[in-house]
C-alpha cells in the first residue's frame, strides 16, 4: 500500500491505478449525511494526479443501513461520476448485492458500477476497467 490516508470513518489508498476505501464499522447517519460527500471528493482529486481512474469503495464492514445509504450517495454523485472511471462496492451478503442491484437498474448512470461480494471479482473489474480505458489503439 502507498499513499494512505485515513479520515474520519474512512481508510484510503491507491495501489496499482485503483483508489480503495473502506470504512470502518463506526460509520454512523450524521457522517454519511454531512461529511462523507466532501471528503471524497477531495480525496479523490488528490490521489488521482490528473487521471481517471477506478474506485472501489468497500462496503462489508458497515451496517446493512448504512450500506444502502453509502451506495445511494456515491452511486448517483455527479462529482465523483466526473472524477472517477469507474465505481466497484464490495457488500458482505448476496442479498444486499441484489438490493443494490435494483437500485442501480432504476438510476441512470454514466459510470460503470459494480456490486459484489468477492473482493477478487470486484478488484478484476477494476483492472479490466483501467486497462481498457487507457488501451492503445
Amino acid at each position: 500500500m502507498k499513499n494512505e490516508i485515513i479520515l474520519d470513518n474512512v481508510k484510503f489508498w491507491l495501489d496499482q491505478d485503483i483508489i480503495h476505501a473502506t470504512f470502518n464499522s463506526h460509520v454512523d447517519k450524521s457522517f454519511i449525511e454531512f461529511e462523507a460527500e466532501v471528503i471524497f471528493i477531495e480525496v479523490i482529486k488528490a490521489m488521482s494526479y490528473g487521471k481517471y481512474r477506478p474506485i472501489l469503495i468497500d462496503l462489508s464492514g458497515v451496517s446493512r443501513l448504512n450500506s444502502i445509504r453509502l451506495f445511494k450517495l456515491f452511486s448517483s454523485n455527479a462529482q465523483i461520476k466526473s472524477l472517477v472511471l469507474s465505481k466497484s462496492f464490495i457488500v458482505k451478503s448476496l442479498d444486499l448485492k441484489f438490493f443494490l442491484e435494483l437500485f442501480k437498474i432504476g438510476s441512470p448512470t454514466i459510470v460503470p458500477i459494480k456490486i459484489s461480494t468477492d473482493y477478487t471479482d470486484t478488484l478484476k473489474f477494476c483492472n479490466e476497467n483501467y486497462a481498457q480505458f487507457n488501451a492503445s489503439y
